[in-house]
């Protein structure tokens, strides 16, 4: 057995990560990590491992273990085992911390984070410099057409060097490649989650159209929950994270988004007031390729009238650049200010404020900051 796709961090939070592998098995029984801590002696955590495909004639499985309770601010290693087989390599990650200053990257796109858009996703990342994770609003991987598993390991294989010691978070996007992108959530049956990230709570959620009817019952009451915990209303900042928004003004020349009314009424219906009622500093989605900015007057228990920032970008693939509609301030989330330049947005988290910084790829200019001040919503 031999690994042939190195481990990588689906999610690294302040105490979990997803340690995601492949390997030229079929058999899927016997992997995962033997995983240890300063201080402690390596344990071995089963992996979940699924056969996918054969690749230029060679068998293939992908494992991932899910790593919890881990200590702030702490290096982990671990070493892939296999049946008869134990890496040589040990590797190690180290988690965030509730404290800790950090950058993240948040690079979106609808073919998702490993991509066939790889050139384009290559030079932003370079461009976007140092940072300490990714976020994605486009989900993990997206399968264009016939695309196969043997074209989306060879897009991972050219950027895997680039991200692999980051971790990255990612909301589920529409048809996402499951094998791949399952790792990232918690069950079969659930692609919603919330993880603690430095100073901040992100609640990820799924509005793609497979998910979204769960914003009707269950995912909604879990979310009510999630913003009425301790977790979230302690933390310095709140971002939600989804894929599609509820309303855009740029799209392409078919004008389709919302059947030609540039509004989703299921997510204006459903999503919109969850966002309204959360007390987030941000709520981030993708799906439009292009860089827009609202804002949404919260009535979060004894922060009412605080601002949401609602982003939605998705400066990887080609832009859309047709001004299809105009919003004004009450219709929500009140638009106000939109670009179809290839972009990319880093958040900034310090003591002092959460700076949201928007640039063209291609210049460097700015095309957008704000900042938020921290605070707790007790």
């Amino acid at each position: 057995m031999n690994i042939t796709k190195i481990p990588v961090a689906y999610k690294l939070t302040n105490n979990s990560a997803i340690i995601w592998w492949e390997t030229d098995s079929n058999n899927t029984a016997g992997h995962g990590v033997n995983v240890a801590t300063p201080g402690t002696s390596e344990s071995f955590i089963a992996a979940t491992s699924t056969v996918v495909s054969e690749v230029a004639g060679q068998p293939r499985s992908t494992h991932y273990v899910q790593l919890n309770d881990l200590p702030e601010n702490t290096m982990f290693t671990f070493r892939v085992v296999g049946p008869g087989f134990l890496a040589a390599t040990q590797r190690s990650y180290t988690t965030h911390g509730s404290t800790t200053d950090l950058v993240l990257g948040v690079l979106n796109s609808p073919e998702g984070f490993f991509s066939s858009s790889y050139p384009q996703l290559q030079h932003t990342i370079e461009e976007m410099g140092e940072v300490g994770m990714y976020l994605s609003c486009g989900g993990i991987a997206k399968r264009w057409g016939n695309q196969s598993y043997e074209d989306w390991a060879a897009w991972y294989t050219a950027i895997s060097a680039s991200i692999l010691d980051k971790g990255m978070l990612a909301a589920k996007g529409d048809d996402d490649y499951g094998v791949i992108a399952n790792a990232m959530f918690p069950s079969s049956t659930r692609s919603y989650y919330a993880e603690s990230i430095g100073r901040a709570r992100i609640v990820v959620l799924d509005t793609t159209s497979s998910g979204r009817p769960s914003l009707t019952n269950v995912q909604r009451d879990w979310a009510i929950n999630e913003f009425n915990s301790t977790a979230w209303k302690s933390a310095s900042y709140r971002i939600i994270l989804g894929h599609n928004p509820f309303r855009v003004s740029l799209w392409d020349q078919s004008k389709s988004f919302g059947n030609g009314t540039g509004t989703d009424r299921f997510l204006l219906t459903n999503l919109y007031p969850l966002v309204k009622q959360s007390g987030a500093d941000l709520a981030l989605f993708g799906q439009a390729h292009s860089y827009q900015r609202g804002a949404i007057e919260s009535i979060y228990p004894d922060n009412e009238g605080q601002i949401t920032y609602h982003l939605v970008c998705g400066g990887i693939s080609p832009a859309h650049t047709v001004k299809a509609w105009t919003w004004g301030i009450s219709d929500p989330p009140g638009i106000i200010i939109d670009s179809s330049d290839h972009h990319f947005v880093t958040i900034s988290m310090t003591a002092e404020a959460m700076t949201v910084v928007c640039k063209n790829t291609s210049t460097g200019n700015e095309i957008d900051s704000f900042a938020v001040t921290p605070h707790t919503l007790f």
